[in-house]
Order: C-alpha cells, then structure tokens, then sequence
C-alpha cells in the first residue's frame, strides 16, 4: 500500500517536473549523492568505550541560521556525556551534507552542513542525512536542498497520510526508501558551478526569515494593544494620572508605526 502511494505521487511529480524542468535530463536523488541514512547513537556501545573527553557536537533541524545552515551557538550549551571516538568520527557530518527529520511534519525543513566547526559534528537520531559525494560543490548542494523545499516536492517526499483529516493525530516516518528514489533533476555543470544561484537561494532564504521575525513581533505587539473597549475605560477611570505619560508614547509609537507602514508600502511598489 506504501509503495503503491510513493509510486503514484512520483508519477505526479515527474508530471509537474516535465513542465518546470523542461529540457532538464531527470534522475534519482541517491544518484546524485553519496548516502542517504540514518545515523545511530554515537554514545552507545559498551561503557569502557566511551570517552568523556571526545570534543564533538549533536545537531538537529533547530539547529540553523537564517539561511538554513546548521550553526551551534544552541549546541554549545548542551552536555551531551560521554561518546565513542570512533563513532563521532564514523558518523561526522561532512560540508554540505544535507539534514531533514525523520519524523514527518508539513512545515518540512531541509538544513545544509556549513564548514569550519571546532570539533566533529553528528545529528541525533531523529535526522535523515542525505551525504554528499567527495566532489560535490557547495552550489550544487544548495541546488538540491533549493529542490526538496519546493512546496510539491516536500508533499511528495512527506507520508500521504499526514495529509489526512480522519488521522490528524498520527506519526509519521519520512521513508529513507522514498527519498533514495525521489525524481530530481539532473543539473547542468553550468549550474553546479555557478555562484549565483546560491547567493540568490541564501539571500531570500534570509529575506524571508527577516519578514517572518517581523511579522512575529508585529503580533505580539497588536497583542499587546488588542484589549475590549472596557479596558480603556477601567484605565481611564483608575489610572487618569498616568494617562498623560501613555499617551505620549502611544502617539510616538503611532508616529513611529505609519512611518513604518509607509516604508512597507513604498517597497512593495518598488520590488514586487
């Protein structure tokens, strides 16, 4: 029944695939990279084994910046314990390996490896790692993490059934085997070396993460502000002394916001 529905929506996918990628040769994902698994445990095995002074730093999806690669400024606070040395160094993650969660959610995010971390690097077990080829480039890395955080390939690579109303409530495991056999194009040399793309890919990643903080602050401060009309008069009626200084900032901030508005609005006529 799996495979049936993973076999349907590929051939769904190779449909929309042949109109935006036209002209585009299509493979497979485990065709275009080195492994894609899950990794186990670094600090299992027998106790004797287990290093108290192994440097090295789990990560998982919370784990990234602005651009989706992962950082570890959360990690670093993090007492992991004990680990054997040669699984951290088995299991490290290398750049541009690319990392998304085992357990499927609808808000899919796919991070990216970053390079120069001071000690070895591992995920915990509920990260699917796709790792790359030796020789892969950083531009085509972020090709591929550009390709899975498309809307309709996220919907093919997530289970059918988290899209179901009658079982809202499930878990469910994003298939390894789904992913190995997942359409994608084959990108031209052209494209794999070209910089550009990955700088436009990071820089809207960034433009994006920027409007969404704003749009988080902008509610809380509308949740702040949004009280029943009874409010202001129960601060009318005990805090009449204390309304001069409210007043005052809440004019700065109205001054202050329309400012704002009118900036929105003037880049939104220029760039959209």
């Amino acid at each position: 029944m799996e495979e049936s529905s993973s076999a349907e929506r590929s051939e769904g996918l190779l449909e929309v695939l042949a109109k935006d990628f036209k002209g585009i040769p299509l493979t497979t994902l485990d065709t275009l990279v080195k492994n894609i698994s899950l990794a186990p445990s670094v600090r299992s095995g027998p106790k004797e084994k287990l290093d108290p002074n192994v440097k090295y730093y789990e990560v998982g999806l919370r784990d990234i910046n602005a651009e989706r690669v992962i950082t570890l400024e959360h990690c670093k606070k993090k007492n992991l314990g004990p680990a054997n040395p040669y699984l951290v160094q088995k299991y490290a993650l290398h750049e541009n390996d690319l990392l998304l969660p085992y357990r499927a959610s609808t808000d899919l995010t796919i991070a990216r490896v970053g390079s120069h971390y001071p000690a070895a690097v591992v995920t915990n077990a509920s990260v699917i790692r796709i790792e790359m080829k030796e020789d892969t480039t950083t531009e085509l890395a972020i090709l591929i993490q550009a390709y899975l955080s498309i809307s309709y390939v996220k919907k093919a690579i997530l289970p059918k059934e988290i899209f179901s109303r009658e079982r809202r409530y499930g878990r469910y495991l994003i298939s390894i085997k789904t992913l190995c056999a997942l359409p994608i194009p084959t990108f031209t040399n052209v494209m794999v070396k070209d910089k550009e793309f990955g700088a436009l890919y990071q820089r809207r990643l960034h433009l994006n993460y920027m409007l969404r903080v704003i749009r988080g602050k902008s509610m809380q401060l509308l949740q702040s502000f949004d009280k029943d009309e009874i409010e202001t008069i129960k601060l009318y009626l005990h805090d009449k002394n204390d309304l001069p200084a409210i007043n005052e900032k809440e004019t700065y901030l109205l001054k202050k916001l329309d400012a704002l508005l009118n900036e929105f609005v003037s880049l939104q006529n220029e760039l959209l």
